[in-house]
């Protein structure tokens, strides 16, 4: 699997989470981002799993724009936010679903 994105920026507000980022990762990969609080390290995450939209550029997997192929990736990829909702009333096998 390639996961590649292509001068994305995010802006909210017009204050820029991000500004023209150019990324590429080929599988099998385990990669983090490092840096102070409000560099825009969950911003990209959440734009990696199609949590959020970029305001400009592109994301692909292999080759598919994001948003048409959300299932493929989320079958081949694992995210663990920092902080994440627990629902109680959920079994583990659902909540991992």
């Amino acid at each position: 699997m390639k996961i590649k994105l292509e001068n994305i920026s995010k802006e909210y507000n017009s204050v820029k989470a991000l500004d023209n980022i150019n990324l590429e990762i080929n599988s099998p990969a385990m990669i983090g981002f490092v840096g102070p609080n409000g560099v825009g390290k969950s911003t990209l995450m959440k734009m990696l799993v199609g949590q959020l939209l970029p305001t400009s550029g592109s994301i692909t997997v292999d080759g598919i724009p994001l948003h048409k192929n959300e299932k493929h990736l989320k079958e081949k990829l694992g995210y663990l936010p920092q902080h994440f909702g627990l629902y109680e009333e959920l079994k583990v096998e659902e909540f991992l679903d």
